[in-house]
């Protein structure tokens, strides 16, 4: 899959010669379908999975307890790790 900026490509559509083609769409319709689409996350997302009694976080190997007081979240499962962000779906 490739991923594009939406902004380069409608400049890139807009400095376009209007002579190229005849049946070349219109500027302001090409702009509009790339300004409607969505946008891709292609930051890539670490996936884990909390193990019943471990504390330990299985993608950074740190402490999901760092800096809280154990005893209140003893039973925490956040659904991404605290300190990397890794994405607990596992």
């Amino acid at each position: 899959m490739e991923y594009i900026n939406k902004k380069d490509a409608i400049e890139k559509i807009r400095r376009m010669p209007r002579t190229v083609n005849p049946d070349l769409v219109q500027y302001s319709l090409v702009k509009g379908v790339i300004s409607g689409m969505l946008s891709s996350d292609v930051v890539p997302v670490a996936h884990g999975r909390w193990e019943p009694g471990n504390r330990i976080c299985p993608v950074c190997k740190q402490d999901k307890f760092k800096d809280l007081d154990a005893d209140i979240w003893a039973d925490w499962t956040p659904p991404y790790c605290p300190n990397c962000g890794a994405k607990m779906d596992k």
